[in-house]
């Protein structure tokens, strides 16, 4: 038995398309906000942009702790032809990403009759906690390789294999690393460094097929739905043992979202910004922190906190119960999130 807060199968039901007049195309907003990235992001303290369509605008987001003048970086962006009418600029805190690297996690306690997941699950689904040596979440499990002759596998962050952009064959358990699953398989490269700020796809892929008999207790496209969900806070983290089959979807604007990960479980809300580019702080192959930039990312309100790295961002579709969704991305980073506090939740930005 699970329950569903009023953020995810209420407003699925009920809600309604609404179209909006635009001043400026999305293109034109695409088009300013590629002249504040290549003109001014070394000028300022630029942690996030994003073009946002409900408000028409680039967004511009500033490290709240800098002593900045919006009337001054107004000013630089109309120099290269951008209206200032186009631009809102909001102060924000530095993003970051949301690997778990304490001791241990203290989610709420659930009834003791059904397993965390924080515990050892089988089979292998969405929403799992993984370790290689710090603790993420399974994102999504996939088939992968050539048609006729597919391997299973799972998603999740880049950044959680210990080094972003590189295969460096990173071994995986669940929960523990001592319950061995998987290999680390693929990792897409760091591209574009010319810039200063290499551009990362912060999702890997991990090998379950000569993890033991791993490869055969996986639920490929399934994400595991816990026993409660939330759109202000933590949600549940009891398994009930329901899935949802999930297959590929596009962002939309305003859509019902959910996650379920490791630190805050299953939390709902709604995609806020289709194409966001945020600056976060990784380490890079060569052992060396650096600032590095993911490009159009995904902004959703669903609550999440450091662990929850690598889960999925997900539709559902009701019918009345969950019936299936669309899978939408993989949690990369987030603002406003506090290892240090279990309640406290921020907002997360996921690779599409």
């Amino acid at each position: 038995m699970i329950e569903i807060d009023d953020n995810s199968r209420s407003a699925y039901l009920s809600k309604e398309i609404s179209i909006q007049s635009a001043v400026y195309s999305f293109t034109e907003l695409a088009v300013y906000r590629d002249l504040i990235e290549r003109n001014l992001r070394n000028g300022i303290p630029l942690v996030l942009t994003d073009v946002d369509e409900r408000r028409n605008v680039v967004v511009m987001g500033l490290d709240e702790t800098a002593n900045v003048s919006t009337a001054d970086v107004i000013s630089k962006a109309a120099q290269l032809g951008i209206p200032p009418e186009a631009i809102v600029i909001e102060q924000m805190p530095i993003p970051r990403t949301a690997i778990d690297m304490s001791p241990g996690l203290t989610p709420a306690t659930p009834p003791m009759r059904l397993p965390l997941i924080t515990d050892y699950v089988r089979p292998l689904a969405g929403g799992l906690q993984i370790d290689k040596d710090g603790r993420c979440t399974l994102g999504i499990p996939v088939w992968y390789g050539d048609p006729g002759n597919q391997t299973r596998g799972f998603l999740t962050a880049s950044h959680c294999t210990g080094f972003v952009g590189t295969n460096n064959g990173s071994q995986w358990g669940q929960p523990w690393l001592s319950n061995s699953i998987g290999t680390e398989f693929e990792d897409p490269p760091l591209t574009n460094c010319e810039t200063g700020y290499c551009d990362l796809t912060d999702a890997a892929l991990i090998d379950l097929n000569s993890a033991h008999d791993n490869a055969s207790m996986t639920l490929p496209g399934h994400v595991y739905l816990t026993d409660f969900s939330s759109s202000t806070g933590p949600g549940g983290y009891a398994v009930t043992g329901e899935t949802v089959p999930l297959w590929t979807q596009s962002p939309l604007m305003g859509l019902d979202v959910n996650k379920v990960g490791i630190r805050t479980g299953w939390t709902t809300g709604e995609i806020t910004g289709t194409c966001a580019t945020i600056y976060v702080v990784v380490r890079h192959p060569d052992d060396i922190q650096r600032l590095t930039r993911l490009p159009c990312y995904i902004q959703a309100d669903t609550p999440v906190n450091i662990g929850d790295s690598g889960s999925a961002l997900f539709s559902i579709v009701y019918d009345p119960d969950p019936d299936g969704g669309g899978f939408l991305g993989i949690l990369s980073a987030c603002v406003g999130c506090d290892p240090d506090v279990t309640s406290q939740t921020g907002v997360g930005y996921y690779v599409s």
